[in-house]
C-alpha cells in the first residue's frame, strides 16, 4: 500500500571510480543486470530509480553513481546478483 519500509524494502547500489565514465558505465551495465534479473524472477511489484550520479558526485576523487531498487521482497534478488564493486546498502537511512 505505501511506498516505503517496512511496506515495500529498499536497496541502494552505489558504484565508485577515478573515471568518471567508467563509473557511469559500470551503473549502465548493473542495471541492465538487474532488469534481466526481476524479468526472470518475477518480481512485478519492484522497480528502479537511476542509475544516477550520487547526490555529492565526487567523493575523495571518485565519481559515484547509484541507483536505488524497491519492491516488497527484494531478497530473490539479492541471491542472484552479482555486484562485488558495489557497496550495497539494504533499507538505507538515506538515499542521497
Amino acid at each position: 500500500r505505501y511506498g516505503y519500509p517496512p511496506f515495500r524494502r529498499f536497496v541502494k547500489f552505489t558504484y565508485s571510480h577515478k573515471n568518471r565514465r567508467n563509473s557511469q558505465n559500470e551503473a549502465l551495465l548493473l542495471r541492465e543486470r538487474l532488469d534481466e534479473w526481476i524479468e526472470r524472477l518475477g518480481m512485478t511489484d519492484t522497480d528502479i530509480v537511476g542509475p544516477a550520479p550520487a547526490m555529492m558526485e565526487r567523493v575523495q576523487n571518485k565519481y559515484r553513481w547509484q541507483m536505488i531498487v524497491r519492491g516488497p521482497d527484494l531478497h530473490p534478488l539479492l541471491r542472484v546478483i552479482d555486484a562485488p564493486d558495489w557497496q550495497i546498502d539494504i533499507d538505507p537511512v538515506s538515499t542521497l
